[in-house]
């Protein structure tokens, strides 16, 4: 073979291989494009408005873009990557609230994707707020902690979006704000976290996220601990109006008791336990609601599962998804909230409300779970002194936390006080 021949085909042979891969991975491209327009007063908005555009692959976001509005709410994203089955979100942020265009595809024929986004002024009157659905589920940890997620579904009868309507003892603001049991500890949520989005509050908590105009546009997913015994009242104040309430309760031996609720309905859910849902009335004149649990729980291999997912419910007592699955079962174990409270030091000799976990009070001070407490905190000192890496904190505090659950399932009848303390 000619060696020039040679050369110079392995050269083209290399060129296609580099190249024909290169050619194969690109995708095609987009412009998306819109307007920000103020639906209070019809008016577009002003320049300057940030900006963020989510493409979505599989169901699951992909990527963000960040960009403002111009001129007249004006806004253009060029060179979009838009491979097969891309989906596009704009969102906008005025104010305290983020404002979302439809999702959408891209074009077919490669043109450009308009995403006009509507967005409303602000306004500190929360009298148009109500909250149309109040989800309560209930489940056990063990037969001394009663675990409770609820799920408020919100409506905004006014016209403007809801910020700033209430007013935090530290001078902060947030836009609504809910009332818990007393005794509630631990307190978690699906979209955000506490000192962020959420605020903890004396009596429950605040979020500072504006709720929108419309029916059902706000949506809070809370979830909390308190001591359960025999005979237990759950008494719950109503912040705003609550049109009605269902209590989901496992069929695990316990029975719930109320002269507002009655039971609706029984329905199996994914990990194979039955739900007694209860429903109330109408509640929009009632100021609180209270219902009795008696009943030893017999929790079984539940009380070691995992934590299942929950979905949101749509109304009355039909639901997008039923499997619960009992959401807090499992894997909220009780030292949760220990780490949580550390960015929040309080004096030795003032009630440690962060570090309230459900464990047993009169145990002695050398018993296993005030040991594992213990050495929960001092890792905690160990990273603020930064002694510790991160990653050996993850790994240490995963492992404690296993320990301190095992030891606390091992107990038959943990003991929990028998006043509930006002947090």
């Amino acid at each position: 073979m000619n060696k020039r021949f040679f050369v110079i085909s392995s050269f083209l042979v290399m060129l296609f291989l580099v190249f024909t891969p290169m050619a194969l991975a690109q995708s095609p491209t987009i412009t998306v494009s819109g307007t920000l327009i103020n639906k209070t007063t019809g008016e577009p908005a002003p320049a300057g408005i940030p900006l963020m555009l989510h493409t979505f692959d599989n169901d699951q976001m992909s990527g963000m873009i960040d960009g403002v509005t111009t001129e007249g709410g004006a806004f253009i994203f060029e060179d979009v990557e838009a491979p097969a089955n891309r989906l596009f979100e704009m969102m906008a942020t005025v104010g305290k609230t983020s404002y979302f265009s439809d999702v959408a595809p891209a074009p077919t024929d490669g043109g450009a994707l308009e995403l006009p986004v509507n967005y409303f002024d602000a306004t500190t009157d929360a009298s148009g707020l109500r909250v149309t659905q109040m989800h309560m589920i209930v489940d056990f940890f063990s037969p001394s902690l009663l675990q409770i997620a609820e799920i408020y579904i919100i409506s905004n009868d006014s016209d403007k979006t809801v910020e700033d309507a209430v007013q935090l003892p530290d001078g902060s603001t947030a836009a609504v704000q809910f009332d818990l049991p007393k005794g509630a500890v631990n307190l978690s949520f699906d979209q955000g976290q506490i000192g962020d989005r959420f605020l903890e509050t004396e009596t429950g908590f605040a979020d500072t996220f504006g709720i929108q105009p419309g029916a059902e546009t706000g949506q809070i997913i809370v979830r909390y601990y308190i001591p359960y015994k025999d005979g237990v009242t759950v008494d719950h104040p109503l912040s705003y109006p609550t049109e009605r309430v269902n209590v989901l309760l496992p069929e695990v031996g316990v029975k719930l008791t109320s002269d507002k609720f009655g039971l609706d309905s029984t329905r199996e859910i994914a990990d194979g336990r039955t739900v007694e849902i209860y429903a109330s009335g109408d509640m929009s004149t009632s100021t609180n609601f209270a219902f009795r649990l008696n009943g030893e729980p017999q929790l079984g291999q539940n009380a070691d599962i995992a934590e299942p997912t929950v979905s949101v419910p749509i109304s009355g007592t039909d639901f997008r998804v039923i499997g619960f699955g009992i959401l807090l079962a499992g894997a909220l174990v009780l030292a949760v909230g220990v780490w949580w409270w550390k960015r929040n030091p309080v004096d030795n000799n003032e009630p440690m409300d962060g570090y309230a976990i459900p464990v047993p009070t009169d145990l002695p001070a050398d018993s296993p779970e005030n040991e594992i407490v213990q050495a929960l905190l001092d890792l905690d000192a160990a990273l603020d002194a930064g002694t510790i890496t991160k990653q050996v904190y993850e790994r240490q505090r995963e492992t404690l936390r296993d320990d301190l659950k095992a030891v606390l399932l091992r107990r038959q009848k943990p003991t929990v006080p028998d006043t509930v303390v006002d947090r």
